[in-house]
C-alpha cells in the first residue's frame, strides 16, 4: 500500500543570543524552552548559541536562574523525572561524553540517589561543534552553551546540524533577526525574542532528519486530504 505520512522525528534547536540583546527576556524564554517537561521536548532550546561579547554575563546569569530548580540529591522541586531509566542513562552519557570532548561542567551531570529518574539541571559551557551536546539531541534537562564570534557565525552554527525543527532570535535588532529566520535559518519555524512552542493556529513541522509534513492550522488539515481536480471545457 502507498500510504501518505507525516514524521515529526525531533530536533536540536538552536537558540541564538545576539550580542545587543534584553539578557534578562532571553535568559527567561530559553530556560523555560528547555525546564519544560524536564527537557523531554522536542522543540526544547537544546544548543544555546551566545555572542561572544556577552557569553559570560549571560552565562553567569543563566547559571543562577538555573539553580532555582534544585541541583543536589534531594532537592528536585521543581523539575520531574525522566520516562524511563534507560532514556536518563542515555542522557547521562551524552553528558560525559561531552565532557571527556573537552565540555566544561558548571552544575548538574550525575546521576542522584533515590527512587525515581531524575537528572538534575546539568549546564556545560564551552561546547563545539565536534562535540556529543552539539551534535546529538540530548532529551533531558541539559544546557549546552555554545560561544559564536560573530553573528554570521552564531548563524552559521545554528544551521551546522542535520535537524531543523525549531529555532530561536533573541536581538533587540528586529530586522535582522527576522531576516534572518525568514531567508537564512533552516528550520521549519523559528521565534524571535521568544521560544518555540506549537500552537493549533499555526503549522508545526520540520526539515531535514527532523522529519516532514505539518501538523496543525490548515496544512495540517490538507495533509490527509486528496484532493480532486475538476476541469470543464467550454
Amino acid at each position: 500500500y502507498l500510504k501518505k505520512s507525516v514524521l515529526e522525528l525531533g530536533g536540536s534547536d538552536a537558540y541564538i543570543i545576539d550580542s545587543e540583546v534584553d539578557i534578562d527576556n532571553a535568559i527567561q524564554k530559553t530556560l523555560a524552552s528547555r525546564i519544560l517537561n524536564s527537557g523531554q521536548s522536542c522543540i526544547g532550546a537544546k544548543r544555546i548559541i551566545v555572542h561572544k561579547d556577552i557569553f559570560d554575563l549571560f552565562t553567569s546569569k543563566f547559571k543562577k536562574e538555573l539553580m532555582l530548580y534544585g541541583i543536589t540529591n534531594e532537592s528536585f522541586h521543581k523539575i520531574a523525572p525522566l520516562a524511563r531509566k534507560d532514556l536518563r542513562d542515555e542522557v547521562h552519557q551524552q553528558v560525559s561524553a561531552s565532557i571527556s570532548e573537552g565540555a566544561l561542567l558548571e552544575m548538574g551531570g550525575f546521576i542522584p540517589e533515590g527512587s525515581g529518574y531524575y537528572y538534575p539541571p546539568t549546564l556545560l559551557v564551552n561546547v563545539d561543534e565536534h562535540m556529543t551536546a552539539f551534535k546529538d539531541e540530548i532529551f533531558g534537562p541539559v544546557f549546552s552553551m555554545i560561544q559564536a564570534n560573530s553573528w554570521d557565525h552564531a548563524i552559521q552554527l545554528a544551521n551546522n546540524t542535520p535537524f531543523g525543527l525549531g529555532a530561536a532570535i533573541f536581538s533587540k535588532d528586529e530586522e535582522k533577526a527576522r531576516n534572518a529566520a525568514e531567508r537564512i535559518i533552516h528550520s521549519g519555524s523559528c521565534a524571535i525574542n521568544d521560544y518555540v512552542r506549537s500552537d493549533p493556529r499555526l503549522p508545526f513541522g520540520g526539515i531535514g532528519v527532523s522529519g516532514f509534513g505539518r501538523e496543525l492550522a490548515s496544512y495540517g488539515l490538507l495533509e490527509f486530504t486528496n484532493i480532486k481536480t475538476i476541469c470543464i471545457g467550454h
